[in-house]
């Protein structure tokens, strides 16, 4: 994606993510073979430019039963 931009003159710098779980609707049920109202893990994320404007979202919907999310967090120093 990062490349992507790149090749247009866009820098993407960021990223941020909304991760969330609430029940499947019927047509994401029917998408992911499980029951409407089962819960789903949804991950809405953003791409920043290096000026801070958004220049892409997505929005993942995975079944909460069959996926884990892991982050990983680095702190500067000082």
């Amino acid at each position: 994606m990062r490349g992507r931009y790149a090749a247009i003159g866009v820098r993407v710098v960021r990223a941020t993510e909304a991760v969330s779980s609430r029940p499947a609707t019927t047509a994401e049920a029917e998408a992911l073979g499980c029951s409407p109202g089962q819960c789903v893990t949804a991950v809405e994320r953003t791409h920043y430019d290096d000026a801070g404007r958004p220049v892409e979202t997505s929005d993942t919907v995975l079944r909460g039963d069959r996926w884990r999310l892991e982050y990983r967090v680095t702190f500067g120093t000082g």
